[in-house]
Parts: structure tokens; sequence; C-alpha cells
């Protein structure tokens, strides 16, 4: 497999990339006569990126990706949202390729490969667009997020970009149903 990869430098976090959050209250409404003035729970203290300056932030980069593995998958470090890409198996050959799936079947690693040299290409980054160049024959159906893509991806682009908002979820503390009954 042959693509063509812009990516955006992945960054830690300066003035540009993350502005100043501004804490609004909300508005005064007649009510507040009656019942005093709302008390407002105090915001998380947050790091200040304003005197923060990186050059690299929004830097875009082209590479030339070739081999037999492309896996982009989302990184969650503590302050930092990215995208990791990797591409390898150039060297590899059909035995090769084969020796390392069962290593990853028997590591029960399917995902990945164990072995460091294997990828060639390892880069973080902020989003990310694919130009597929080359596609052999025998891949029929490419998933995007479990969405089967049926279409022809010859000179198409597909772009990913990562986010740094939070999904807010509540887990009850007992779950009222019984899983074995399913």
């Amino acid at each position: 497999m042959e693509a063509k990869m812009l990516y955006e430098e992945a960054c830690t976090g300066c003035r540009t990339c993350r502005p100043p959050v501004v804490f609004e209250p909300p508005a005064w409404r007649w009510w507040h006569i009656l019942t005093g003035p709302p008390r407002y729970k105090e915001p998380e203290v947050k790091k200040d990126y304003s005197g923060v300056v990186n050059e690299n932030c929004g830097r875009i980069h082209e590479v030339d990706l070739k081999g037999t593995d492309l896996i982009i998958e989302n990184n969650l470090q503590e302050d930092l949202a990215c995208l990791r890409v990797r591409m390898g198996g150039t060297e590899a050959g059909r035995s090769g390729v084969l020796a390392d799936g069962w290593k990853r079947c028997s590591a029960k690693r399917v995902g990945t490969s164990d072995s460091d040299e294997f990828y060639t290409t390892d880069l973080l980054a902020k989003a990310v667009s694919l130009t597929f160049v080359k596609i052999p024959e025998f891949i029929h159906r490419l998933y995007v997020s479990s969405d089967h893509l049926g279409e022809k991806l010859d000179g198409k682009k597909i772009h990913i970009r990562s986010t740094d908002r939070k999904v807010e979820m509540y887990l009850p503390n007992a779950i009222r149903f019984d899983i074995d009954s399913l």
C-alpha cells in the first residue's frame, strides 16, 4: 500500500492553539431579587498557555508512506490529544508478514506489532490528510470508525483530526440488572 500524507504537527499547548478560557457567569434574572445572587462554583484552575510560544504549532509536513500495515490511533496523554500514525512492513515480504501475524496472535495483540523495527514511520500529529496512491486489489473493503466505505479509494482524501473535547458520562454505582440473565 502506498499513500501520501499531509500532517499537522502535534502541539503540547501554546497561545496559538489554546486560547484563554473566559468564565462568564450566567445573566442576572429578576428572581435573584427574591432568592439572592446565585453561588457559582469556582472554575477549575487550568494551565495558562498565554506565555507559551511554539514555532512548530500548525506546521504542515508531507510524508510518503509505503508498507503493509497502516495504523492511525488516538493517543491520549494527560494534557494532550493527538493521533499516532505508524506505517511499516515494507521489508517484511510475504513470509515476514505471516510470521509477524503469528507473533501478534500468540501475544494476543492483533492490532499492532510487538517488534519496534517493524514500523518505519512513527509520528504524532494533530490532523492527518491521507491520499492513497496505490492500494492492492485484494483489499476489498475499508472501514473507518466501523462504517464500511464501498467506494473506490484511489486518489481520494481521508481527513482525520484529533480533538481535546471531553465527553462527560454518568455511571451509576450499581448496575440495575443481572449480566448473567442476558
